[in-house]
């Protein structure tokens, strides 16, 4: 309800067990979904500004994603339970312990990974300085890897919404695809991305509703760096990735968005 924000969400036993911080509501009023953070959070927050005046997270430098059986199934692995690598930040945390992109993460410590969320939220509520045992699966064999958690740099910049302007939109076909329309990534499309001014690949201008493209999640604004694995800068690599190395009819985008890079499988059937 208004003016509940900051208030405790409690159960039916008189626990607290989160703090209440928005709703989303029809009318404004009590009806709606509400939201809150958990408990857990709010007391690590609280002792880290407590005894240190700012909250300190851990870190380890590599963007991760679910993996999903459509993920799994390019990658031919036999499950579809684990967090996918998608990018290794150079002279990071993960790289110095030899972490690499398309590592599968199945197990922390010896104990199976839940979903990406809750494991990024564990690393970041582990104190720097802590090692941790990641158990990755790689070209399908079970590796270990001690990494020691280091300290969240603060952001440098933020990226800006765009749409990418429109005027130039290049389509080849690839519209009836997959479902996008692509325009080359120019230093001054990458400014307004709040991108590196030297970031290469094919901003995503449009996504038709319904295509293949939308329902694997892509939207307008990414930019897709690679296809099937291999680098596209051009509407003409893009094409030929996609014709000669998409596997079970799904091709594999790498592409960067606001929130960091990923992978995404478009199916092609």
């Amino acid at each position: 309800n208004p003016g509940n924000s900051g208030g405790p969400l409690i159960n039916l036993d008189g626990e607290v067990v989160g703090m209440n911080t928005a709703i989303l509501s029809p009318s404004g009023a009590s009806a709606g979904i509400g939201f809150a953070i958990p408990i857990n959070m709010v007391k690590y927050v609280v002792d880290e500004l407590r005894d240190h005046g700012a909250v300190t997270r851990g870190y380890l430098g590599i963007s991760i994603q679910q993996l999903t059986p459509e993920l799994a199934r390019y990658f031919g692995l036999d499950q579809s339970r684990g967090i996918l690598v998608a990018e290794v930040s150079p002279n990071s945390p993960a790289a110095r312990a030899g972490l690499k992109r398309d590592d599968v993460i199945v197990e922390i410590d010896g104990r199976p990974v839940g979903e990406s969320g809750a494991f990024r939220s564990h690393i970041s509520t582990t104190p720097p300085g802590t090692e941790v045992t990641l158990t990755v699966l790689r070209n399908g064999k079970r590796i270990e890897k001690d990494v020691r958690v280091g300290t969240l740099p603060q952001p440098e910049r933020q990226a800006r919404r765009t749409d990418g302007g429109g005027s130039d939109i290049e389509d080849a076909g690839l519209k009836g695809k997959i479902g996008v329309g692509v325009q080359p990534l120019t230093s001054e499309l990458a400014a307004q991305l709040g991108l590196d001014e030297n970031e290469s690949g094919l901003l995503v201008t449009q996504v038709v509703p319904g295509s293949p493209a939308a329902r694997a999640g892509l939207r307008p604004g990414a930019v897709i760096k690679e296809v099937n694995r291999r680098p596209v800068e051009d509407i003409d690599s893009l094409r030929q990735a996609l014709k000669e190395d998409s596997r079970n009819n799904t091709a594999l985008l790498l592409v960067r968005e606001r929130e960091g890079i990923r992978y995404v499988a478009v199916d092609l059937a």
